[in-house]
């Protein structure tokens, strides 16, 4: 069975999860420092220089990957807000902008999606919504999100009967 990493009841919390398992990501990530903190301190004992410089390239190595997603992320996400604050103001394509830069930097963050498509709707344009809710439909699907993948059904058949309403 495949591990994956999940928010449990609420986002900022993130635990590792199979079918039979779950433990906090936290203790995981815990019990990796502790083994990095018990080598490090053998090779200072062992007063071994290189391999301790060596050692202390890795961590900074891995501290750098690791913040490296999310923060791109982050930018993902503060875009999306922006595109929200924009589109309640009115300013529709600047708000597309803002969406679109969301996308590049957080791919896969289906709100994103649904919201730019709206957009588009809202100012008309109908080839680019369709385009944005049938990439949706698609990335809610290898998510496994039904409510989005019903939601962007409901709007490109709206669209292709080229009806007056837009379903919400």
């Amino acid at each position: 069975m495949p591990w994956r990493l999940t928010a449990v009841m609420a986002p900022s919390t993130l635990a590792w999860t199979s079918t039979s398992t779950h433990f906090s990501a936290l203790a995981l990530v815990a019990l990796f420092a502790a083994a990095g903190v018990a080598y490090t301190v053998s090779l200072a004992l062992a007063r071994r220089p290189r391999a301790l410089v060596a050692a202390g390239a890795a961590v900074a190595a891995a501290m750098l990957a690791v913040q490296a997603p999310i923060a791109r992320e982050s930018l993902g996400v503060a875009y999306y807000n922006l595109g929200n604050r924009l589109r309640d103001q009115g300013q529709l394509e600047p708000a597309v902008n803002a969406y679109l830069e969301s996308m590049r930097r957080a791919p896969a963050y289906l709100s994103t999606y649904n919201n730019l498509a709206m957009v588009y709707e809202q100012l008309g344009w109908r080839e680019e919504a369709a385009e944005a809710w049938s990439a949706l439909g698609q990335l809610a699907e290898r998510q496994g999100s039904p409510v989005h993948v019903k939601r962007a059904q409901r709007h490109l058949e709206t669209l292709a009967s080229d009806g007056a309403t837009t379903p919400q």
